[in-house]
């Protein structure tokens, strides 16, 4: 199941400092998918929830991934 496929996916802009999991757990609470396990890949990469956008590089309009 691919939950970035959901009808409304979640547009967010997390602080570039913010560890990843509060938005992953934020995902999963939006669309409904709480208490799932799922994993989200980052330019084909598993992320880890510790890490923070600035250590991925990441940019505004970057996507990530989430699958159940």
């Amino acid at each position: 199941m691919c939950a970035a496929c959901a009808p409304t996916p979640l547009t967010t802009h997390p602080w570039q400092a913010e560890p990843l999991h509060r938005l992953m757990e934020r995902y999963q609470e939006a669309m409904g998918l709480s208490g799932r396990q799922l994993r989200f890949f980052f330019d084909g990469q598993r992320l880890a929830g510790t890490r923070t956008p600035e250590q991925l590089g990441m940019e505004p309009d970057d996507v990530i991934e989430a699958w159940a």
